[in-house]
């Protein structure tokens, strides 16, 4: 399998890696011979393989799938109608099951064009006790990266089902989002949901939220499914779009690191757990399928 498969339409360029979870590795545009990234690029490490996820691969990506679900799950322990779940802690010392299974596993090319790649992950029972299959579908056009992500639940019973895309956006002094969203969780020493709170006055979204000042790792509830991200050193910006259950939005923003996120997602953090319906959990019957997209328009 190519560790890395091209797509272009006009100045635009994607990346997409199968077998790093099925992530995306480039999405840029070049004019008058000058190259805007506007993922963060891959490096050739990162690439390379899956044995080891704390020191590259998918988290060194562009854009990587979640499913079938997002974020932290507490212990990695849940209990969904009759069925007790312990999923193995996927990420080093970290003491939660996170981000699912797609972005630990290679995805199979089931179809390809210049500008398009369909992608698919069957994941089998095991500590997670439902059979599902996941599918990404990449479209590239003049002027965005539209990435379509479903779940499948091939399973007899009922499955707990989430789905979103981590994508990580470059880094630059000044950088700006923009998102409309109802409200914010505050969190633990361990990034778990503590309480909802309206946004901070010096981090609000609502308003701008300026990256480099500010530094979040929390989920907001009520989003409107689009997020306006602008660079001051660029005279254009990048509008983030999303259809489907993706009613929630995940920003991480990191001290002194060349990256930031802004997480489409369709549930909160550990919402398996949570007695609120608004925290997102899906209930998917056997055989039914939940779609979303995530648009990512250069403006």
């Amino acid at each position: 399998m190519s560790r890395e498969i091209l797509l272009q339409c006009g100045d635009l360029v994607a990346g997409i890696a199968p077998g790093s979870g099925g992530s995306v590795s480039r999405f840029s545009s070049e004019q008058e011979g000058i190259k805007t990234n506007w993922l963060r690029p891959a490096s050739a490490a990162d690439l390379s393989d899956l044995s080891d996820l704390a020191a590259g691969g998918p988290l060194g990506m562009g854009c990587f799938p979640l499913v079938p679900f997002s974020n932290r799950i507490r212990n990695g322990r849940f209990q969904f109608q009759d069925k007790s779940v312990q999923l193995p802690l996927n990420f080093g010392d970290h003491p939660h099951a996170i981000h699912g299974h797609g972005w630990e596993n290679s995805w199979s090319i089931e179809q390809q064009t210049a500008d398009s790649l369909v992608l698919g992950y069957v994941h089998d029972a095991d500590a997670w006790p439902w059979t599902y299959r996941a599918q990404q579908v990449f479209r590239l056009d003049d002027t965005s990266l539209t990435i379509e992500l479903s779940l499948t639940n091939e399973s007899d019973s009922d499955m707990p089902a989430g789905l979103g895309l981590h994508p990580y956006f470059p880094h630059s002094a000044g950088v700006t989002i923009t998102a409309t969203v109802a409200a914010m969780w505050q969190v633990d020493d361990e990034v778990m949901p503590v309480k909802l709170v309206e946004p901070l006055s010096s981090a609000d979204p609502n308003s701008g939220l300026n990256v480099t000042t500010t530094i979040l790792d929390n989920g907001f509830t009520g989003w409107h499914k689009c997020a306006v991200l602008r660079w001051p050193e660029r005279n254009r910006g990048l509008v983030m779009t999303a259809t489907g259950p993706l009613d929630h939005l995940v920003i991480f923003t990191p001290e002194n690191e060349e990256f930031f996120c802004v997480e489409p997602v369709s549930h909160s953090t550990d919402a398996v757990n949570a007695a609120e319906q608004s925290a997102g959990m899906i209930s998917l019957p056997p055989g039914e399928t939940v779609t979303a997209s995530v648009k990512f328009e250069i403006a």
